[in-house]
């Protein structure tokens, strides 16, 4: 249903003429009037008898206090998401203090070593295929005198 509001305007040319050609003057309301003066700005307004105001008042209310439950979620959902966020901060800053920590200590373990585990490392490898070689080569020998023995 279209609501059907009519505003009225004494003095139109009045009002009109109030407009300079900056728009409204120094003082001058928006109906034209002057600052001080009275007079030439009355409204007048009719309302449809079948628009209930009451029923149209409940209805903002009812939506104001809907807007405002949401807006504390909202306010709340943020001040969670904050401490949320401080927390991870605080977890990041206690790991990048450990890691360091850690680093440190596998720096110095590095220094204190040297390169003598590389040495190390490289002796014993010689180490396991030299046995290797000298084992294959001694199943290769007894292969051969097997087959020796197995043809006289």
């Amino acid at each position: 249903e279209i609501e059907r509001i009519e505003i009225e305007r004494e003095n139109s040319e009045e009002a009109m003429a109030s407009y300079g050609r900056d728009g409204l003057r120094d003082r001058q309301n928006l109906f034209g009037s002057g600052g001080g003066g009275g007079g030439g700005g009355d409204i007048q307004l009719t309302i449809d008898p079948s628009f209930d105001l009451d029923t149209e008042v409940d209805g903002l209310r009812g939506k104001i206090g809907r807007m405002k439950g949401l807006a504390l979620d909202i306010q709340h959902e943020s001040r969670l998401n904050s401490d949320i966020l401080n927390s991870l901060e605080d977890t990041v800053a206690k790991a990048r203090t450990n890691l360091k920590r850690t680093m440190k200590r596998i720096d110095r373990a590095f220094k204190l070593t040297g390169s003598s585990h590389i040495l190390l490392l490289l002796v014993f490898a010689m180490g396991v295929l030299t046995l290797f070689y000298v084992w294959t080569k001694v199943y290769a020998a007894g292969k051969f005198v097997g087959k020796l023995a197995g043809l006289a």
